[in-house]
């Protein structure tokens, strides 16, 4: 028998049931190509919980020793004691007062306080002081003096003991103040 003759004996059914074959053929190929496609996505959506999952982690370590980091900085902040405020007083005048004030507030007795001759440079003034101090007491003093005005600067220096049975220093100094520019 030839192909010819076998053609002519297939019946409609037998063309339905080849077709129903030939498009089960297709779409099982399709199916398995969808299932390999879906399979390689699923792997892929894994990979990346398990990489988003490391990196949330990641995450929640670097949050933790930002608020380590916070707490150490504010602890530190809280430990330092601030930089006392430099006084700048614009005047002789104002200059003088703050440092009898200042004086005062370290135990150390003003005996005198005033402007010394004429300075060559109008932009410094010189002063003379003369105080009654303890030694620790012109110490506290000489340290606040330079921490609160840097712009004073002392140029003479002369401690002599009132008596021998007494712990006060007749103190005379000569300070430079370079006053301020006004802008």
């Amino acid at each position: 028998m030839s192909v010819k003759e076998h053609i002519h004996d297939i019946t409609p059914l037998h063309a339905h049931i080849a077709g129903a074959l030939i498009l089960s053929a297709l779409t099982a190929t399709s199916l398995g190509f969808l299932a390999s496609a879906w399979s390689d996505r699923r792997a892929e959506i894994s990979t990346t919980n398990t990489t988003l999952s490391s990196l949330e982690q990641e995450l929640d370590r670097a949050r933790a020793l930002r608020a380590d980091l916070i707490r150490v900085v504010h602890d530190r902040e809280a430990s330092i004691t601030p930089h006392p405020e430099y006084i700048r007083p614009t005047t002789t005048n104002e200059l003088a007062a703050e440092l009898a004030a200042l004086a005062e507030r370290n135990a150390v007795r003003v005996e005198s306080l005033e402007p010394d001759t004429r300075s060559p440079n109008p932009d410094i003034v010189p002063i003379r002081i003369a105080l009654i101090a303890t030694f620790a007491d012109l110490d506290a003093w000489l340290t606040t003096l330079h921490t609160h005005y840097p712009d004073t600067h002392i140029q003479s220096l002369e401690i002599r003991t009132t008596s021998p049975d007494t712990p006060e220093l007749n103190v005379n100094i000569r300070i430079d103040w370079h006053k301020p520019t006004i802008s």
